[in-house]
């Protein structure tokens, strides 16, 4: 076996993800456990345990599920998002407060209609829309229908599609909450999370700088150096921000 995110050449993550002793008789980098989210085996450098093993990549998407649906309660994820969302500039802040109002409106628009929502399985099917089709707002911003995926500078293919399938498959018929003070920092925080770990150049950071956070680039997600290390549901989210960005 082999730390998926290890395999992928993920940069290391925040002290706050419990490395491992220095007298233990496991490697940093060897498999420690199986994501509760996704089932890939992280290391202790990519995997965190609080009640439940979760690997680097499900901590921002979990973390940013909490700060979106009603009838769910901070849990661990949050917590350390939030942490890092109060370090984030004013700048990645108010980006994300815009985004996460641009998500809610999509998702109010989805669900507002009617029509059967198996037809968005087929690609141009559908309005764009942030939830619900976002492999065609994705498509829009790249301008070519004729791209089924991006490839990162180092390895590996994203298929936009799927994406947009699995962000439609976790929020289609669940309710959002409006965005609070507290919910947007934790989502800031997550995006810094999630795109500290998709891009390469991170791996040159000091992490225990405290202004570290304040210098990781928010890119749009097509453009992270490994798309494959992004959730759908960061995908969505750095879409989002990407496209309050240009409207700036």
């Amino acid at each position: 076996m082999s730390c998926y995110l290890c395999a992928y050449g993920a940069s290391e993550t925040p002290d706050v993800l419990q490395p491992l002793p220095p007298d233990s008789p496991s490697g940093a980098n060897d498999d420690l456990g199986t994501c509760k989210l996704c089932s890939v085996w992280a290391c202790s450098l990519h995997g965190t345990r609080y009640g439940a093993f979760e690997c680097a990549v499900c901590t921002p998407a979990s973390a940013t599920q909490q700060a979106l649906v009603a009838g769910t309660v901070g849990n661990a994820a949050a917590t350390q998002a939030h942490v890092i969302g109060l370090q984030a500039s004013d700048d990645v802040r108010g980006g994300v407060r815009n985004a996460l109002r641009a998500v809610l409106f999509d998702h109010q628009r989805a669900s507002a209609t009617r029509a059967d929502t198996r037809s968005l399985v087929a690609q141009g099917e559908g309005e764009p829309n942030l939830v619900a089709n976002l492999a065609d707002v994705i498509y829009q911003q790249i301008d070519s229908r004729s791209v089924a995926a991006v490839r990162g500078r180092q390895r590996g293919n994203v298929s936009f599609d799927a994406v947009g399938g699995a962000v439609r498959a976790a929020f289609l018929g669940r309710e959002f909450l409006e965005a609070t003070e507290d919910a947007e920092t934790t989502v800031a925080g997550a995006l810094l999370l999630a795109y500290h770990i998709a891009n390469a150049d991170a791996d040159a950071q000091r992490l225990d700088d405290s202004r570290y956070w304040t210098t990781v680039e928010v890119r749009p997600p097509w453009k992270v150096s490994r798309p494959v290390l992004l959730d759908p549901v960061m995908w969505m989210m750095g879409t989002a921000y990407a496209l309050e960005r240009e409207t700036d």
